[in-house]
Formats: structure tokens, sequence, C-alpha cells
């Protein structure tokens, strides 16, 4: 991170669409195998449960506050540009 501090990660609902669709396109997992890793890295020590919020509109919300925040959204192709207007954005298309 730019500020030399620890990520705060952001996810939503592991059964939402947004969850779903992030972690099959990156990880090629279903959510609940990469929440088994995390679960395993909070119990040992080497991670923070991450933060969950209900919807696209409220992890938004929580990264523009939280300088160290990082998450994900659904967002369809038309919503992009606000979205690298206003955020630091990966975009990924299918």
């Amino acid at each position: 991170m730019p500020n030399q501090s620890r990520a705060v990660v952001v996810i939503q609902d592991l059964s939402s669409e947004a969850s779903i669709r992030f972690f099959r396109e990156i990880f090629d997992s279903f959510p609940y195998q990469i929440k088994r890793l995390w679960d395993i890295a909070i119990f040992s020590g080497r991670a923070k449960k991450p933060v969950t919020k209900d919807s696209d509109e409220a992890v938004l919300a929580f990264i523009q506050q939280q300088e160290s925040a990082v998450g994900y959204v659904y967002s369809k192709p038309e919503s992009i540009q606000f979205l690298k207007e206003n955020y630091h954005v990966i975009s990924i298309y299918q």
C-alpha cells in the first residue's frame, strides 16, 4: 500500500454475485474455497478477518473512507469509466 500499512480486505457476502464472479474469474475457485484459506490464515495469525459489506455501494463507500482498503464490486461495462474516475480500479472483462 502507498502508505506502507497493511491492506484492509473488503469482501461482499460470499453468496453474492460479485463474490462468486470475482473468485471464479480471478482465482478459478469458489468463494467457500477461498474462505477456507482465509480461515487458516486468520487462525494462524497471518491475516485479519476481511471486512464484509452487503452491497457494491457499501464496498465503494468503505474503500473511499479507508486509504488502505481494497475490495471488489460487480459493474457493468458502461459504469467502468465512472469507477475509474472516482476510485483506483482494476477492470475485469469476459
